[in-house]
């Protein structure tokens, strides 16, 4: 599939989508599929060409359609044109503009060719973009956006009206000053613009937080209540109302309060840290499948005395598990190799496994190479990676507890 990105489409919400060259299974053509009434790509029809020239003479001087696709956000791909409900304009490269010369839409930059006319459009894009939206760039980029990240949102996020300057910001993130903070900002903000498409906003943050100078100097950002709700709905905001443990804990007790409650959840299997776990396991059981949510827990490998703070909100130590296995788990009755083979103590039998619905052969469902040090540390702390192998039964590696 090949995408060109000198003709554009735009969606309502400012979403670019772009024509791209794909081959048809029943008649093996290969192009950018041009479609017309009564005459389909999905039903074997459609015009194949080669030259975005004719691309863009037919979809805006013929009314047809394109096959075209979005490169980030919402993964939109279909046939679209001009003037239906889903596009609302377009643009092409300096060098096409004469084959629309006569086209009652002109391509948007004609219009808008100032940098304060994209920035202006780019703002206006952001300003569309829904709490739905911004809590599917959440879970999308997940992976991207570390824990550091997540408290620079969270610090914004339980500000007086959800507003701080810079500097406090950068205090909940643990960044030395505020311009390091205003960087990873940046970058943060940047992920989702990349992710919806937008180009040209003055400042990344822009997509975040609405900027101003404060009455002391210092500029000051208030988060988009769009995002605000997001971050709500995922959970990121969720209070724990047991302070006590983290209160108490020596590598805790220099963090903000934000920070502090953070930790708080991801000892409870709360909030974001629950939130992360079900997103890495699809919400099911990372051993069985099981998808009832009250039921799976969201606890550590690696035990929560024995790790640093970073290591307590990596969503990668622990496992997410129905609650019988979790006890297991937990009780170091079973654990997990390499290759996420469960690995069982002699004081299971396969009687007792069967009653919890589990097979001798179970393994993870998945296992990321960040799972593997916590796993160790957990097969270390219950004695598997010691004891004498005993053997094997039924495909499940048994241990002498």
């Amino acid at each position: 599939m090949t995408i060109d990105k000198r003709f554009v489409l735009y969606t309502e919400s400012g979403q670019a989508l772009y024509p791209y060259q794909k081959h048809q299974k029943k008649t093996k053509r290969f192009g950018f599929a041009l479609t017309y009434a009564g005459n389909q790509d999905r039903r074997g029809g459609g015009d194949y060409t080669q030259e975005i020239e004719e691309v863009i003479r037919r979809v805006v001087l013929d009314g047809w359609g394109v096959r075209a696709r979005a490169e980030y956000g919402e993964k939109r791909d279909g046939s679209f044109k001009l003037g239906a409900k889903a596009i609302v304009a377009y643009d092409l490269a300096p060098e096409f503009r004469h084959l629309v010369a006569s086209a009652a839409m002109q391509p948007r930059a004609t219009a808008l060719t100032s940098s304060e006319d994209k920035a202006e459009r780019a703002w206006a894009s952001a300003e569309q973009l829904s709490s739905r939206d911004l809590r599917a760039a959440l879970v999308a980029l997940d992976a991207e956006i570390d824990d550091r990240l997540y408290a620079l949102l969270l610090g914004l996020a339980t500000g007086p009206e959800q507003t701080l300057s810079i500097q406090k910001i950068a205090e909940f993130g643990g960044y030395g000053d505020h311009l390091a903070a205003g960087l990873h900002l940046e970058r943060l903000g940047r992920m989702l613009a990349n992710y919806f498409g937008i180009e040209g906003l003055s400042n990344p943050v822009q997509i975040l937080a609405r900027g101003d100078a404060g009455a002391d100097g210092h500029w000051q950002w208030t988060l988009r209540p769009p995002l605000y709700e997001a971050l709500q709905k995922e959970g990121m905001l969720d209070a724990a109302d047991d302070l006590v443990e983290v209160e108490t804990d020596e590598a805790a007790a220099q963090l903000l309060a934000t920070q502090r409650q953070a930790l708080v959840n991801a000892r409870l299997g709360q909030g974001g840290y629950r939130q992360r776990m079900l997103r890495i396991w699809g919400r099911r059981c990372a051993l069985t499948g099981c998808d009832i949510e009250c039921v799976l827990v969201a606890s550590h490998a690696k035990p929560w005395r024995d790790s640093s703070n970073e290591e307590r909100l990596d969503p990668y130590n622990g496992l997410l598990l129905s609650a019988s296995v979790d006890r297991l788990f937990d009780q170091g009755l079973i654990a997990f190799d390499e290759q996420g083979r469960m690995l069982c103590s002699t004081a299971l039998g396969c009687s007792d496994l069967a009653s919890l619905g589990l097979k001798p052969a179970a393994r993870l469902r998945q296992i990321h190479d960040r799972h593997k040090p916590y796993l160790q540390a957990h097969r270390i702390r219950h004695g598997f990676e010691s004891m004498n192998l005993q053997g094997l039964v039924g495909g499940t590696t048994e241990y002498e507890l």
